[in-house]
């Protein structure tokens, strides 16, 4: 028969499964068990140790309020008490077993207490909650065999059964365990005492593995921000559980981005930005409002269906991100920055805004029922020697939700984009003089004039009236 030291509780709580550390020894088992009250269910957490007894276990579990409702023992829904200093809603237990003996050779009864070292600790978010507490027993020299820790009470929401449970339903997020000790966890060290525990979570099912199609090279981008370069095509790639977007570029091909719901991963936006390697530049005969505003033209494209993706995956903002690695840029992000929107704030990661949802900015190049091109011009590049040769960052953007999804980079010089263009006949056949003159005038700052003109003199008598 079970053993029952049990604190219970008498609101429900949960969350996700948690694998604690492998170990052969102890372990804690989550189960669902009905009661004899119609629709008033239970979760019982059991301990064993077959190499010995326990003497603090300390538990932090959540759950789902949308699925399963905190109840009292009669199935009555209850608030849960947030209060640091109040023990509700667990309840403390004694129970009486039987050990035995060697001096009497028999076994004599013994009562067992369950006690807190500390009281519970309650926090709530929307419609989850987690419950921090811990639990000892007395006397600590007792084997801990198939003996229940704890109970949770709880009825399920209206229309929900047991078999709406998800791997996110209730979770077990912390174990601590101490054998033959005294020591508590919270408010005291505990150092020495830990032991490894497993958690087998039966109250949800296995979860199942979220998976996308990826071709080799692709570049993965996770929800926690972590990136993966796939070697080989997988048409079942794992990503992670948690909720949240993630994106998947095919280099300055294509890009697919999928939304995870913590069960399943849904395609939401195809394309929705995309960067080029197609690079052109802006000629200082170009001005804006009388200014000169030449510089490197970056181009990306947006598809139109992304553009009009329902609600809550609209996309709410498109543009670019740039950088130079200047002196200055370089001693605050590094020789290698990844251009990401948190750097924008401190001043070395500039941003342009092609589309804005809530203000009416929607600035293209061109579009047709597809796809729609946008221009970015990185303007004011020192034209010399070290400013033609600085190398250039730009990456495309877009923001969904409290996301940002990220196109791959583009790196260049402005010397670089000069030098191309000059190298094929088409493109400097079709540059006008005077962008001519400013290619001509970018190269010279790396190689001299004499190298660059075929067909005239050049001399610079600019030094004779410094």
């Amino acid at each position: 028969m079970k053993n029952i030291l049990k604190v219970l509780i008498i609101s429900m709580v949960a969350t996700v499964v948690l694998s604690i550390a492998a170990s052969a020894e102890p372990v804690v088992t989550y189960d669902v068990e009905e009661t004899s009250t119609v629709g008033l269910y239970q979760i019982v957490a059991t301990v064993s140790n077959d190499e010995g007894d326990f003497r603090v276990f300390a538990n932090t579990v959540s759950f789902d309020f949308s699925t399963i409702k905190p109840s009292n023992y009669k199935g009555k829904a209850t608030a849960i008490e947030t209060s640091i200093n109040s023990k509700a809603p667990l309840t403390v237990y004694t129970y009486t077993t039987s050990v035995y003996d060697p001096d009497l050779d028999e076994d004599v009864e013994t009562t067992i207490t369950a006690d807190y070292a500390q009281a519970p600790l309650w926090t709530v978010d929307g419609d989850r909650a987690s419950l921090t507490f811990e639990t000892y027993k007395t006397p600590a020299d007792l084997p801990t065999n198939d003996m229940a820790v704890f109970k949770m009470y709880f009825i399920l929401a209206e229309g929900k059964t047991l078999e709406d449970f998800t791997s996110t339903t209730f979770t077990v997020d912390t174990i601590d365990w101490t054998s033959g000790a005294s020591k508590f966890f919270y408010g005291q060290d505990a150092a020495g005492y830990t032991t490894n525990m497993s958690v087998i979570n039966n109250v949800v099912p296995e979860a199942v593995a979220i998976t996308i199609p990826v071709a080799a090279g692709d570049i993965v981008y996770l929800q926690d921000g972590s990136v993966v370069v796939m070697e080989e095509a997988n048409a079942a790639y794992e990503v992670l559980a948690t909720a949240g977007y993630v994106a998947v570029n095919t280099g300055k091909s294509a890009q697919k981005t999928y939304y995870v719901d913590g069960t399943t991963a849904t395609e939401v936006h195809e394309n929705a930005v995309v960067g080029s390697d197609s690079l052109t530049l802006r000629g200082p005969d170009e001005l804006y409002n009388g200014e000169d505003r030449s510089g490197i033209r970056f181009k990306m494209t947006s598809s139109q269906s992304s553009r009009v993706a329902a609600a809550p995956h609209n996309v709410l903002e498109a543009g670019f991100l740039m950088t130079a690695l200047s002196d200055r840029v370089v001693a605050g992000l590094g020789a290698n920055p990844e251009l990401t929107m948190d750097k924008v704030a401190g001043g070395l990661v500039l941003k342009g805004v092609a589309y804005d949802k809530a203000n009416n900015i929607d600035i293209r190049m061109d579009s047709d029922d597809e796809t729609i091109n946008i221009i970015g011009v990185l303007y004011g590049i020192p034209v010399t020697e070290a400013g033609v040769q600085t190398k250039i960052i730009s990456r495309p953007y877009y923001k969904v939700g409290d996301a940002c999804i990220y196109g791959e980079a583009t790196e260049t010089t402005l010397y670089d984009v000069a030098v191309a263009i000059k190298g094929n006949d088409d493109s400097w056949a079709a540059c006008s003089s005077d962008m001519q003159n400013y290619i001509n005038t970018i190269i010279a700052q790396v190689v001299g004039w004499t190298e660059i003109v075929e067909d005239e003199i050049v001399i610079d008598i600019s030094g004779l009236y410094n």
